[in-house]
């Protein structure tokens, strides 16, 4: 089994359905709080995207990207979910069709990435009605962002020692 591959599709399942990854709990002055990563990709405007929609900072307004736009939701949540599954299969196929799925987990997640970096700047008034240049996109990246960097080299080490059997 390739433990590596599975990492990266439970972090691309994780980065799929989540707002924040949870770290704890801890008191201050007898209010109790929780301290969290935000997975948002990027924020502009008040506005923090996710891979499975948006929120409004100012309104506090979720919209899905099913929503709001259905090629993105299929870019970006879709694509992403089916990274995980297959990713999580792949893994446990230790033949060259496990490394073939290995291979189309890092494609599918390079997609999102390009999708992510390139087209939603480029169709940003159409998808969001607020513009966004690719200077802007660029310093306001989130965590989320990083995170999908980090599961593409994760993808990429997956593949690479990804055990075939030897008859």
């Amino acid at each position: 089994m390739n433990k590596i591959g599975f990492c990266s599709g439970i972090l691309s399942i994780i980065i799929s359905f989540l707002q924040s990854i949870p770290l704890g709990i801890y008191f201050d002055s007898g209010i109790s709080s929780y301290t969290s990563i935000s997975l948002s990709m990027f924020s502009n405007n008040n506005v923090d995207f996710f891979i499975w929609g948006t929120i409004d900072q100012s309104t506090l307004v979720v919209q899905s990207w099913l929503e709001v736009n259905l090629i993105s939701f299929f870019m970006l949540n879709l694509f992403l979910i089916i990274t995980g599954i297959i990713t999580i299969v792949g893994s446990t196929i230790e033949k060259m069709s496990g490394k073939a799925i290995m291979s189309l987990n890092s494609l599918l997640i390079l997609i999102v990435i390009i999708y992510i970096s390139i087209f939603i700047p480029l169709n940003s008034i159409e998808l969001i009605g607020i513009t966004i240049d690719f200077m802007g996109l660029f310093t306001s990246l989130g965590n989320g962002y990083y995170i999908l960097i980090i599961n593409i080299i994760l993808a990429l080490v997956a593949i690479r020692s990804h055990p075939l059997e030897t008859e």
